[in-house]
């Protein structure tokens, strides 16, 4: 017996949401929102300088 090849993608918090175009941005728009306010995290690293 053959089994057919199926992909299952994994979605993120709401599967029955995953191809609505508004979650998709959402999504995004929190990633961006999340990556700015670490962004702005600011760790000492006493007595050695850090550059960038």
């Amino acid at each position: 017996m053959r089994q057919a090849n199926t992909c299952v993608q994994p979605t993120l918090l709401l599967p029955a949401a995953a191809d609505n175009w508004l979650y998709k941005i959402v999504l995004a728009l929190s990633g961006a929102a999340l990556l700015t306010l670490s962004a702005k995290i600011q760790v000492p690293f006493y007595p050695v300088p850090m550059t960038m």
